[in-house]
């Protein structure tokens, strides 16, 4: 997913050879082409109706990407994986206010995830979290919240991973010009899961500098930097991210994007190759409900 200063996750998780585990072997807790935080700040671009503002909506998306380093594996004899996926989603997230400036957030997210040429690792995901959102001022909000997720073989037949964890974020926003923003964030996060040896602790940092083209366009670049150690093993990982993305507003609630970038970054595990290039296309939809 295109960076929007920070979506929607977790550690690089790589099991086993995708070729004899292929389930395992494509779990992917931080995919270069998702973005969890991403969808925290899709809720400051809804502009509700005036008068009461809706507490509960309903977002869909589906994004159809292509990347050369799918599993972030450097096989001996195969190298690396390069396919083709789509990843729709839909979730339901509520954020009703509890304060003037405070707000919980709880949401319930599913997405599938299906390879063209490796379509023996697909699988299900579903993803819940609940926190709490405090405005600082104009500029800066706060963010701490609890998730879990589990994934299952394809048709959700057989959950085989969770994670569940508690997560940090601070998020600041700066007007530069009326058409230029900046967003800049850090992220702490700690999970736990099973199996134990990928629970991790992650410490991410990251900008967006976005540009206003017209009522209907905007671009943007964005950068993230994620130092990952986990705790049940002898395992480190530094990685970065720079993305780039065009996106068009059909309407005020369903956008469409173009993006693509590359990561690259190092682990204490020799077959982890943060080394990847992508791009793709996404369309998302953002639908108060109350």
């Amino acid at each position: 997913m295109p960076d929007g200063g920070l979506d929607p996750e977790l550690g690089m998780i790589r099991v086993a050879d995708p070729r004899t585990d292929p389930e395992l072997g494509t779990i992917q807790l931080r995919n270069p082409l998702q973005d969890p935080e991403l969808g925290i700040l899709q809720l400051r671009q809804i502009v509700p109706a005036p008068g009461r503002r809706p507490v509960l909506f309903l977002s869909t998306y589906v994004t159809a990407s292509n990347s050369d380093n799918v599993f972030l594996v450097e096989d001996p004899i195969q190298g690396r994986f390069g396919d083709n996926f789509i990843r729709p989603g839909i979730s339901l997230i509520a954020f009703p206010s509890i304060g003037p400036q405070t707000n919980l957030l709880v949401s319930a997210e599913t997405n599938l995830l299906r390879y063209d040429q490796q379509s023996a690792s697909n699988y299900d995901e579903l993803r819940f979290r609940a926190g709490i959102r405090h405005r600082f001022s104009d500029r800066v909000y706060g963010q701490l919240s609890f998730s879990s997720q589990l994934l299952f073989r394809e048709g959700y037949a057989d959950q085989f991973f969770s994670n569940s964890g508690v997560e940090l974020t601070l998020n600041r926003r700066d007007v530069l010009t009326p058409q230029l923003t900046l967003d800049s964030f850090y992220q702490g996060q700690v999970y736990f899961s099973d199996p134990e040896q990928f629970s991790n602790v992650l410490n991410s940092v990251g900008t967006y500098l976005g540009y206003r083209i017209s009522p209907r366009w905007d671009t943007g670049i964005g950068y993230r930097l994620t130092i990952s150690d986990f705790t049940r093993q002898s395992r480190h990982e530094t990685y970065q991210r720079i993305t780039g993305q065009l996106r068009y507003a059909i309407t005020p609630s369903v956008r469409l994007s173009l993006f693509g970038g590359l990561s690259y970054g190092r682990s204490t595990e020799p077959r982890i190759t943060f080394d990847d290039t992508f791009f793709g296309i996404s369309i998302d939809a953002t639908i108060p409900i109350f």
